[in-house]
Parts: C-alpha cells; sequence; structure tokens
C-alpha cells in the first residue's frame, strides 16, 4: 500500500516535468538552424493535449484497476489512478511525444 501512496506524490510531479519538457523541446525546435519541416504552435500544443488525454484516461484506469481490486482496498481507493498512475502516464506521453517531434528536427 505504501507503493500506491508514494504515486500519488511521483504522478503530478512526472506531469509538470512532462509538460515543463514539452516546452523546453519546443524551445529547442524553434531554435534550430535547419529546420526540416515547418510545424505550427497549435499543432504541437492540440496533438501534446490529444496525446496528454489519451494516456491520463488509460492510467487513470489502469491505476483504479489496480488499486480498487483487492478485497481489502477502501473507498478510495480510485484516488490512485487519478492523482497517481494518470498524471504519471500522461506527463511521460508527453514527454515522450515532445522528444519525438524534437528528434525527428534534428
Amino acid at each position: 500500500m505504501k507503493f500506491l501512496q508514494i504515486l500519488i506524490y511521483v504522478g503530478p510531479t512526472a506531469m509538470l516535468v512532462g509538460v515543463a519538457f514539452g516546452i523546453y523541446c519546443f524551445a529547442r525546435y524553434t531554435t534550430a538552424p535547419t529546420r526540416q519541416r515547418e510545424r505550427s504552435l497549435v499543432a504541437y500544443i492540440g496533438i501534446s493535449i490529444a496525446v496528454g488525454v489519451v494516456a491520463y484516461i488509460a492510467g487513470a484506469a489502469i491505476g483504479i484497476l489496480g488499486a480498487c481490486s483487492s478485497a481489502s482496498s477502501s473507498n478510495l481507493c480510485g484516488l490512485v489512478g487519478i492523482f497517481g498512475v494518470g498524471p504519471l502516464l500522461a506527463g511521460l506521453a508527453i514527454a515522450a511525444y515532445a522528444f519525438t517531434w524534437d528528434k525527428g528536427n534534428r
């Protein structure tokens, strides 16, 4: 149970780090000397939000299923998925998408 409580602290932190890394990768993309393709900020933000929302929903579902599957789970077991695993996977997905966006330019 201690592991699930740690996820509640790690999830939002990973989400913030993923968004910050996304901003960093877009800044690197815009300052690259030779860009292969010109991509817009609106497309980058829109796709990043879509990737983050899909990953959040999948992570929340996985976290709720994992935390609430035992018979001894409390009535607040869903919070692990909503505040822990969901933001963790969303942050990782946004960071991975930003990395591929920047990597495709170099």
